[in-house]
Order: C-alpha cells, then structure tokens, then sequence
C-alpha cells in the first residue's frame, strides 16, 4: 500500500510521471514493467521534459508495455534531446491517428519500438514523424500491420534530418513510403531492415524528396 513513490513495488502510475522525477543528463532511466499499459485520448503527450533519459519497457512479446492511441490526434512528442526509448509497443486503436510519435529534438534513439495496427481498417497514418531539429537519430523500429490496409501512407517520415541510422522490419502496407525524405532535404540517411509493402505501387519502400545519401 502507500502512495506511488517511483520504485520496483511501488511504482509511479505513468511514464510521464516517473520521467519528472529525473535530472537533466544525468544517466537516469525510467524502467517500464511488463504489462503497463496506457492510453493516450484526445491530444498529445509528452514523457520528456527532462533531456537525456532512458525509458526502457521490460517484458517480451506481449508482456512488453503498451501505449494506445485511441484519438485520431493522439501522439507521442519527443520535444528533449538524448532520449531513449526501447522495448515499447504502440498500438493504434482507431482509424487515421495521423502520427503516433513526433520526435522533434536532436540525438533521439528508439529502440525495439514497435508500432502495430488493430486491423486492416485500424490504422495509423504515420508512425514516427520528425521535424527538421531531429539531427543524429537512431531507429530500430517494426511496423506490424495488414497487406489489405489502405490509411498507412508511411512507417517513418523524415523532414531534414541530418545524420539518421534507420534499421526497419516492416510488414503491412504504405501508400506513398515505408520511409520517406519529405519536403526538406534530409542528409546522410542510411536505411537497412526487411520490407513486405503489400501497396500495388512496386518500388514505395523508400522514397526521397530531395537529395541525400541513403542506402538499402
């Protein structure tokens, strides 16, 4: 019993609320037990006010913690720099979330982050989404969602990013990219994974709006 004071046995109910008891660059991780699950409704969220923290789901499969989207506004914002997130699920549970998570900050790592799909009508539009200050990001990511889809336009959106490390396991379909370069010329983007685009447009595993060094 007792109220919520951050440890093992007597956790903090959020992962927002473990990340403000953190110091700014200063090595702290916030660790997720294995069947957490929240939702993220009407707006937007934020686990970051705090630079340089590690948020680290424990669990396997689907004990891992998971993050629902249950708004077609509903997003993660990783508005701090040096941020890591590994071994999360987010799962969207109505159709058109237009972007599950917005990393908007430099030295971003996700890793093991998977993004799944309710059903082939339950569908985000984008998982991960950046703006132009998202420089030296690091993804391992997986996309599990239905080749019968037809809302997922892209796994991963980047806006002039410059310097990124993408390994993707995609599985399911995207209209216009599994990854896209879009509308500000990205810079040295090297892409690896395992790609099964089920979209009757051949060639939309990578797709760039500008010039840039990639490789796949």
């Amino acid at each position: 019993g007792g109220a919520s004071n951050g440890s093992f046995t007597r956790p903090d109910l959020t992962v927002a609320a473990g990340v403000n008891r953190c110091a700014a660059n200063n090595g702290d991780t916030v660790y997720v037990k294995e069947g957490h699950a929240e939702t993220f409704a009407a707006s937007t969220g934020t686990w970051d006010p705090t630079a340089g923290v590690a948020i680290v789901g424990l669990g396997t499969k689907g004990l891992r913690p998971t993050f629902t989207m249950s708004a077609t506004a509903s997003q993660l914002v990783l508005a701090s720099a040096n941020l890591i997130l590994s071994n999360l699920v987010f799962l969207s549970s109505i159709d058109a979330v237009v972007a599950v998570v917005s990393i908007e900050a430099a030295n971003v790592q996700l890793l093991g982050v998977e993004f799944q799909d309710t059903d082939a009508n339950t569908e985000a539009v984008i998982d991960i989404i950046t703006t132009t200050a998202a420089d030296n990001l690091t993804l391992r990511t997986k996309h599990i969602g239905f080749t019968a889809g037809n809302g997922h336009t892209h796994a991963i959106q980047l806006v002039g990013v410059v310097n990124a490390d993408i390994d993707i396991d995609f599985f399911g379909t995207a209209s216009t990219g599994v990854v896209e370069m879009a509308t500000t010329v990205c810079q040295n983007v090297n892409i690896v994974g395992k790609i099964s685009n089920g979209h009757t447009t051949p060639n939309l595993n990578i797709v760039n709006a500008g010039a840039l060094t990639h490789t796949f």
